[in-house]
């Protein structure tokens, strides 16, 4: 229980851009998961640490917490259905890392992963990823790749109800209208 309020805090201060209060509670995560010694909750932990680093922009830190808790999953076959969205969020540890080639691979691997999986939420993260990955690597040249990662998150935030993720869907819409030169958008 107290690592899902966890995962909590940490996505609320994730939409308020509060990078310090993600790492505080991500690391009282990291500690309880140690304490309790389950792959379980030492994956999840591991990711919500990930998570918390790429907001603080330690790409390289981000990339390795991922990467841990990605290497758990698969090994203990627990918390599979986090794999795409914990996919999605090392693609960003990537980019933010400076390493283009493995945050675009990455990032079609997360898409992929959670159509796979069937966890269309998870299908968000990874085609907001996609799409970031593009709009930084490729910019407006990639723009029909970008607006259909985004009318996918689009789709699937409707199909499922899950409008936190409305803001940063418009937010990466607008990023691409300004490559496009399109102030009106």
């Amino acid at each position: 229980l107290f690592l899902v309020s966890q995962q909590g805090f940490v996505l609320v201060c994730e939409a308020m851009g509060d990078a310090a209060g993600a790492l505080v509670h991500a690391r009282q995560a990291i500690e309880m998961a140690e304490a309790a010694s389950g792959p379980t909750l030492s994956a999840a932990a591991r990711a919500l640490l990930g998570q918390a680093q790429l907001l603080h922009g330690q790409g390289h830190e981000a990339a390795t917490a991922m990467e841990e808790a990605l290497a758990i999953v698969r090994e203990c076959r627990t918390g599979l259905a986090t794999e795409g969205g914990m996919l999605a969020v090392l693609a960003q540890a990537y980019l933010v890392a400076g390493d283009a080639g493995r945050a675009r691979e990455t990032a079609e691997q997360a898409v992929a992963t959670a159509r796979r999986r069937h966890t269309p939420v998870q299908e968000i993260t990874a085609q907001l990823a996609l799409a970031r990955v593009l709009l930084a690597t490729d910019g407006a040249a990639a723009a029909t790749a970008i607006d259909a990662a985004l009318d996918a998150a689009t789709a699937l935030m409707e199909a499922t109800d899950a409008r936190l993720y409305a803001p940063p869907i418009h937010a990466e819409r607008a990023r691409l209208a300004r490559l496009r030169g399109d102030a009106a958008t």
